[in-house]
C-alpha cells in the first residue's frame, strides 16, 4: 500500500469516529414545551331596560370580552441516537462523498490529494456553507445534488462533462489540463509564463478524476485564514489557441482590460479558447465545425467584447459598465457575499427569472427597482433568445445548415457533417451562433456588443450584404431586442 495516499483516508477515518462518537453518545433527554393560547370568545348579557312610562322591553346585547387560556404540552424530544446509528451514517456519507473508483469512468465523489490532506478544503466550522454551495454548483460537479437522493450515485459525463467527459489527466489531453483539472489550473495560476503541462503531476490513479477543488482557487496554507487566500495569475490570464499574427490582432484588446482581480482567475476558463479572428485567420474552411469552436464556457470573452466573428466594416463596443464598475467583475455578480453556487440568477421551471443573488450587493446601485430590474432581464432574455431562433431559421432556410446540440453543432439536410461552408461570413455566423447558445447570459454581460454582433449576422444572413435589413426580417421580440442598434 502506498502510505503517503493512503494516510488522507486514515485521517479521514480518525476524524470521522471522533466526531461521530461525540454526537452519538448524547443522552436522551425529556423537555417540557409550553404553548399559549389566546382565544377570543363572545359575551352574551342580557340587560332590562325601561322604554316607556307603561311597558318594559327585555333588549339582548352581545359584549365581546378577551379570554387567555394557557395550555401547557409536555412532549419528550429525543436528542441522542444510537451510537452505532449515527456513527454508521456520518461514516457512510464521508467515505461516499470522499472516494471516487478507480474502475469507472464516473466521478463517485472527492479525491483528497495527499499533499494537502483535509486541510485542503476543510479550514473550521465557517467552512462548512461554503462546501455544500459548492457541493451544489458546477465547480462540483453538482455533487451533492447527485448524492441528495442516493449516496451511491455518481457525477456522469452528462452531469459535469468538463470533468468527466474525458480522462484529462492524460498526456492526450495536456491542453485541457488548465481547466478540467485542479493540478492544472493551480500551476497555471501561481506562474501562467512558465505553466507547462508536462510538469503536472497528478496523484489519481485508473480512471480517477478532479472537480475543481477548494486548492486550486486557493492558496494552502491560507484556507484557514478570514479571507482564504486566493491564488492570482495576474491580469489578461487567457488561454486562447492563437498563431502568431493572430496574437498581433487580439492583444490590445486584450492589454486594455487590465488587472481585474480576484476575477482574473474566473476569466482563464471562462473567455473561450478560440476567436471570431481564428476564422478570418484560417487558410482552409472546408473542414467540420470543430475546428472553429469557441469553446463553451466564453462569458469572459463576451463580458469585454473581443470573442465574436466581427463583419468587416462595422464597429463593436467592447467593455462596457459592467466590465468596469468594480475591481471584479466575475465575483461581483456571481459570488455575493462570498457564495460559492456561482449562481447570479435563479430561475423557476420555466426558465424564468425569480430573483437576482447579487441584487442588493452589485444591481442595486444603479437599479432600484428590484422587480422592474427582473422584468427588465426576463424581458431580454426573451429577445435574446428569440434572434437566436432567428439566426438559426435564416442558416436552415438559405444555406441548408442545420445546428444541433452535439458536436461539431452544424450538419447538412441528410445529417452529415456540415464541411461546405460557402465562405468566412457564413462560417463566422455559424460561430456567432454556436457561441450565444453556449454563452446564455451574454445579453447581460455585454448588452451593446451581443446586440451588435447578432443584428450583424442576421443582417448578412438574410441577403449576403450588410444594409441595415434586420427589422424586415424578424418581428415581435427579436425587434424590439434588436431595434436602435444599427
Amino acid at each position: 500500500m502506498d502510505v503517503g495516499k493512503a494516510l488522507p483516508w486514515i485521517l479521514l477515518v480518525l476524524v470521522v469516529i471522533i466526531a461521530g462518537a461525540v454526537v452519538a453518545t448524547q443522552k436522551p433527554q425529556e423537555i417540557t414545551v409550553t404553548q399559549t393560547k389566546t382565544v377570543t370568545q363572545p359575551l352574551t348579557t342580557t340587560q332590562t331596560v325601561e322604554k316607556t312610562a307603561t311597558a318594559t322591553v327585555t333588549e339582548t346585547k352581545t359584549n365581546t370580552v378577551t379570554q387567555t387560556l394557557t395550555q401547557t404540552l409536555t412532549q419528550t424530544v429525543t436528542l441522542g441516537r444510537p451510537e452505532e446509528e449515527v456513527l454508521g451514517e456520518v461514516i457512510r456519507f464521508a467515505l461516499l462523498t470522499h472516494q471516487d473508483n478507480p474502475n469507472t469512468p464516473e466521478v463517485e465523489g472527492i479525491n483528497v490529494i495527499p499533499a494537502y490532506g483535509c486541510v485542503g478544503c476543510h479550514f473550521g466550522k465557517e467552512s462548512a456553507p461554503i462546501l455544500a454551495q459548492w457541493g451544489f454548483s458546477g465547480h462540483g460537479g453538482y455533487l451533492l445534488e447527485i448524492k441528495e437522493n442516493n449516496l451511491t450515485a455518481a457525477i456522469t459525463s452528462s452531469d459535469a462533462a468538463g470533468w468527466v467527459y474525458y480522462d484529462f489527466k492524460a498526456s492526450a489531453r495536456a491542453a485541457c489540463q488548465v481547466c478540467h483539472t485542479s493540478t492544472g489550473f493551480k500551476n497555471f495560476a501561481d506562474n501562467p509564463s512558465a505553466y507547462n503541462p508536462a510538469n503536472n503531476t497528478f496523484y489519481l490513479i485508473g480512471q480517477q478524476k478532479e472537480l475543481l477543488y477548494c486548492w486550486a482557487c486557493h492558496k494552502v496554507p491560507g484556507l484557514e485564514a478570514p479571507t482564504p487566500e486566493l491564488r492570482n495569475p495576474g491580469p489578461t490570464p487567457f488561454t486562447y489557441i492563437l498563431p502568431a499574427n493572430q496574437v498581433t490582432q487580439l492583444k490590445p484588446i486584450i492589454d486594455s482590460i487590465g488587472d481585474k482581480g480576484a476575477s482574473n482567475l474566473c476569466l482563464t476558463c471562462h473567455s473561450g479558447r478560440l476567436t471570431g479572428v481564428g476564422i478570418k485567420l484560417a487558410t482552409n474552411i472546408t473542414t467540420s465545425f470543430g475546428t472553429f469552436n469557441s469553446h463553451y464556457a466564453v462569458a469572459g470573452g463576451t463580458l469585454f467584447g473581443f470573442i465574436a466573428y466581427e463583419y468587416e466594416g462595422r464597429t463593436y463596443s467592447r467593455q462596457t459598465i459592467h466590465a468596469t464598475f468594480t475591481d471584479s467583475p466575475c465575483t461581483a455578480c456571481h459570488m455575493p457575499n462570498k457564495s460559492h453556487t456561482f449562481e447570479a440568477v435563479i430561475t423557476n421551471a420555466t426558465g424564468a427569472i425569480t430573483d437576482i443573488t447579487a441584487y442588493e450587493t452589485t444591481c442595486k446601485s444603479c437599479h432600484g427597482d428590484k422587480q422592474a430590474l427582473i422584468n427588465l432581464v426576463n424581458q431580454k432574455k426573451i429577445g435574446y433568445e428569440e434572434s437566436l431562433k432567428a439566426i438559426q431559421k435564416l442558416l436552415e432556410e438559405k444555406y441548408g445548415i442545420y445546428w444541433k446540440p452535439s458536436y461539431p453543432y452544424f450538419y447538412d439536410a441528410q445529417n452529415r457533417t456540415f464541411t461546405a461552408w460557402p465562405n468566412k461570413d457564413v462560417l463566422g455566423a455559424a460561430f456567432n451562433l454556436n457561441m450565444f447558445l453556449h454563452e446564455p447570459g451574454a445579453y447581460l454581460h455585454n448588452p451593446r456588443y451581443t446586440k451588435q454582433v447578432i443584428y450583424d449576422t442576421i443582417d448578412y444572413l438574410d441577403d449576403g450584404q450588410l444594409n441595415r435589413s434586420v427589422l424586415n426580417t424578424v418581428s415581435g421580440a427579436a425587434a424590439d431586442f434588436l431595434r436602435g442598434v444599427r
